[in-house]
């Protein structure tokens, strides 16, 4: 992944190695480009996107523990991951704007991706080879 922005503050990090972590940076523009109408902007509009940045900033953050406090984050992180998944639901039932399969293909992308990497880490954190 290649970013063409001039900050040094935005340059690639080494939680890029994560495809999770791609995956949901894509997740949150997905969001975040969806139009909600002004009286929402204050309710479903905000608490969407609240849990999508929270998807991604508890992956982040476990990342960088080596403690055995990883699956922690992570598992929080899928609890967004459902909450999004549920917002969503609720805003197309609402018709507040049409329904986009890309967005439901993305959220379960990264709900499967994370499942397995919580997998993974909780057993070498059981082991605690961290």
């Amino acid at each position: 992944m290649t970013m063409t922005l001039d900050s040094r503050h935005l340059t690639l990090e080494p939680t890029d190695r994560l495809e999770v972590i791609t995956d949901t940076r894509a997740l949150v523009m997905m969001i975040y480009s969806q139009q909600y109408p002004q009286s929402e902007k204050f309710g479903m509009e905000s608490q969407i996107r609240r849990a999508v940045t929270s998807i991604l900033l508890n992956l982040v953050e476990g990342n960088e523990f080596n403690d055995g406090s990883r699956t922690q984050h992570f598992r929080r992180a899928l609890g967004s991951i459902k909450e999004v998944e549920e917002c969503y639901r609720i805003s197309i039932l609402l018709k507040f704007f049409e329904n986009r399969e890309d967005i439901w293909e993305q959220i379960d992308k990264c709900a499967k991706k994370l499942n397995r990497l919580i997998i993974t880490v909780s057993r070498v954190e059981s082991r605690g080879s961290y």
